[in-house]
């Protein structure tokens, strides 16, 4: 019974080790030449938006739909509500003293670009002339 638990484990070892690295999978970025300016598509489509977000959703339950037309029944009932449940703030500090006690909060997420506009070319982001302490 030992054994056969161990050829059973050993052979589930190697199928995960073979089947879960795919060449394809990989992603290698390449480095961002240095005073490349990062650009963004002003009119372009933000799909993270709660309006197209629900028109992605209704668009795949009428596609639900026409594949399996009894899950109509079980699903006509499903809403889901797209309102963000987080803000998005600008903050400019203005010395060092307000820019280290920003970034002394571990939980805050902080950018240094805008996040509502589609990023059409990685770079350097300089939103603003710095200020006297040289901060954005």
């Amino acid at each position: 019974m030992k054994n056969r638990f161990l050829k059973l484990s050993l052979v589930t070892a190697i199928v995960a080790v073979f089947t879960s690295c795919n060449d394809e999978e990989l992603i290698i970025e390449e480095p961002i030449p240095e005073g490349q300016e990062m650009l963004f598509d002003e009119d372009g489509f933000n799909p993270y938006l709660p309006e197209n977000m629900q028109l992605a959703f209704d668009s795949m339950k009428s596609k639900l739909y026409e594949t399996f037309p009894h899950a109509r029944t079980s699903t006509e009932a499903i809403t889901l509500d797209f309102t963000p449940n987080n803000k998005y703030v600008r903050f400019l500090p203005t010395d060092s003293v307000e820019f280290d006690t920003l970034m002394s909060y571990e939980n805050l997420a902080l950018f240094s670009y805008p996040l509502d506009l589609p990023i059409v070319q990685q770079g350097e982001y300089t939103p603003e002339p710095a200020n006297d302490a040289g901060f954005h």
